[in-house]
């Protein structure tokens, strides 16, 4: 699931957070995870870039707290809180938390 927040001022947040491959995106938490479009089979994805910088590697883990989708498929409800590293675990973290609700 990726969120985009922007502001038409060059400020923004895009934040990509996945299941391993072949599973559902479920409330849970999610451990070992590496940069989504890149991650092994097994492993989740994580991805924050912020204001058009991002990691080549990151490392991460974030907990689901409710998701639900719509009708057609689509993402309706998403609340998640994601922590972050940049090219090595023991970087410093981005912890964050993200709230989506469709419109």
């Amino acid at each position: 699931m990726a969120l985009y927040q922007r502001d038409g001022q060059l400020t923004f947040f895009d934040v990509t957070l996945a299941a391993p491959r072949g599973k559902a995106f479920t409330a849970g938490t999610y451990v070992g995870a590496q940069r989504a479009a890149f991650r092994d089979n097994t492993a989740p994805g994580i991805d924050v870039v912020a204001h058009g910088r991002g990691c080549s590697n990151t490392y991460g883990s974030f907990t689901v707290h409710r998701v639900e989708y719509g009708s057609n498929g689509a993402p309706a409800v998403l609340v998640a809180d994601f922590e972050q590293h940049c090219e090595s675990p023991g970087a410093p973290a981005l912890r964050g938390s993200v709230t989506y609700n469709a419109p």
